[in-house]
């Protein structure tokens, strides 16, 4: 069996220092070295082999940022199981249906998880289990069997599921770190999740490819942050457009940010205002990193100034830009097509899955995005919208028909749409128009209720509206002007 890439290279990088603290888990008050992660690491594919898994059929992780997530992973890359990256926050009704879709043998659990308690379940190291499905049928993947599978909402809003080998993951960490001057000798604090290209790019790959500290928290908490910053002397911070504004909007002290010496922000375009007002009142310049689950990191923004128009920067290290014709585009605008090292081999072909270039694309040796861009005086990249209908929920990509679809299965829902808002607070908000079947008397907490057993918490809509008949334009469609109109007067009403 051939060696893991990434295990080699963190072998190295533990040989070198083995008492060298790796991950300090403040929710648990663990303390990993090194050492420790590299021998939790050969447990846990100890712990797989013993399973006898299915023969090249994946593994969901559902652990969230959980301290044994980075041992967990070079167990599994040890023994060639590919694994799905879940968002800790999904519920057990969506876990199950990746499940199922992706032919998963197995989901690897908190060991306090409760999901899937009817399931045999094998114990393994750092507080986890694997919930298994040991008949289960793997998947083809193809002339190459990834290493790493990431989701994102394709099209359908279903699951497109990304085949990522490990040069892939490896190409993303070193193009990362030279970009940001990131160095062993970092601290980062990982509150974003780990599992998501952004997080596991900027913090877990640093961690693997040098050895580089991470202090981690399961979530972001507004008052933990800063305390978090200062406690632990954090040089690193990569947080995203929604935590930067809550600092600014509730006048947060950010002295303990400001000793930080890189503080990025990705996951959605940030507000204008917000990178005015910290470096204008704390000379604080907060970088903008641009990227997506597909390629990695694409652009980012090093400069310490800051221009009229913020812009995403240039370029990684290794990643080459153009920018392809576009019938809606604007002057000088098109779609971005990002080409590199870290591109990864393309969506897994699942059935009921559309064809990927409706929207976006592995195409000319590259991948082509849903954004849609152009270039500044300066050579940097200035994004301009998009072409897909995601909803960026503080950073969160939500499909709305995913929300939709949901909406309509449930008992007492006659017809429903989901949408996108602007929002103060989160840049994006879901917002939901419900009519509900004659006779019912069905209300938000009904719905709400309904809804947190079939979708995270973060695809759950923040405001329900509710009529007897649909609003339809001329054309006897659901009218998305109607819908907003409704929604802005039953929040003035409140």
């Amino acid at each position: 069996m051939p060696r893991s890439p990434l295990n080699d290279i963190f072998a190295r990088v533990a040989a070198d220092r083995p008492n060298h603290p790796a991950i300090l888990g403040l929710s648990s008050g663990s303390v990993r070295t090194l050492s420790h992660v590299g021998e939790e690491a050969r447990a846990v594919a100890a712990g797989l082999r013993e399973a006898r898994l299915p023969d090249r059929a994946c593994l969901l992780l559902h652990v969230g940022n959980h301290p044994a997530f980075i041992a967990l992973l070079l167990g599994c890359l040890e023994t060639r199981i590919p694994v799905v990256l879940l968002d800790g926050a999904l519920t057990e009704v969506e876990v199950s249906a990746l499940q199922l879709r992706l032919h998963a043998a197995g989901v690897v659990l908190r060991e306090d998880d409760p999901m899937f308690v009817g399931r045999p379940r094998t114990t393994l190291p750092g507080g986890l289990v694997l919930a298994s499905w040991p008949s289960v049928e793997a998947l083809s993947w193809g002339p190459l069997t990834p290493a790493v599978i990431r989701l994102t909402s394709g099209s359908t809003s279903l699951p497109r599921a990304i085949l990522a080998r490990e040069e892939h993951l490896i190409a993303d960490g070193e193009q990362i770190a030279e970009a940001m001057a990131i160095t062993p000798a970092d601290i980062s604090l990982g509150v974003v999740p780990l599992t998501h290209a952004y997080g596991f790019g900027c913090i877990a790959l640093q961690l693997l490819l040098q050895g580089t500290t991470i202090v981690l928290r399961d979530t972001f908490t507004p008052r933990q942050l800063m305390a978090d910053l200062e406690t632990h002397a954090v040089s690193a911070f990569f947080g995203v457009p929604f935590m930067f504004d809550y600092v600014r909007r509730n006048e947060t002290d950010p002295q303990p940010l400001l000793r930080s010496r890189l503080v990025v922000t990705a996951g959605a375009p940030i507000e204008a205002a917000t990178l005015r007002h910290f470096h204008d009142k704390w000379r604080l310049k907060i970088h903008s990193l641009y990227g997506t689950s597909e390629t990695g990191g694409i652009t980012f923004d090093a400069s310490d100034t800051l221009s009229d128009v913020p812009s995403v920067g240039r370029p990684l290290p290794g990643v080459s830009v153009s920018l392809a014709p576009f019938a809606g585009a604007g002057p000088d605008e098109g779609r971005v097509l990002v080409r590199g090292a870290s591109v990864t081999t393309g969506y897994l072909d699942l059935p009921g899955e559309p064809e990927s270039g409706s929207l976006s694309a592995f195409v000319d040796g590259g991948y082509l995005t849903s954004d849609l861009a152009r270039w500044d005086v300066r050579g940097e990249l200035l994004l301009a919208g998009r072409v897909s209908p995601f909803v960026n929920v503080a950073g969160r990509k939500v499909h709305p028909e995913e929300v939709q679809r949901t909406l309509l299965a449930l008992s007492g829902v006659a017809n429903a749409s989901v949408f996108g808002m602007p929002d103060d607070l989160r840049g994006e908000r879901l917002v939901a128009w419900v009519q509900r079947s004659p006779g019912e008397a069905l209300t938000v907490a009904d719905i709400r209720a309904q809804c947190a057993e079939r979708l995270a918490a973060y695809k759950i809509p923040r405001h329900f509206v509710f009529t007897d008949e649909a609003p339809v334009d001329a054309r006897g469609k659901i009218s998305r002007q109607a819908l907003e109109e409704l929604v802005r007067l039953s929040e003035a009403g409140r």
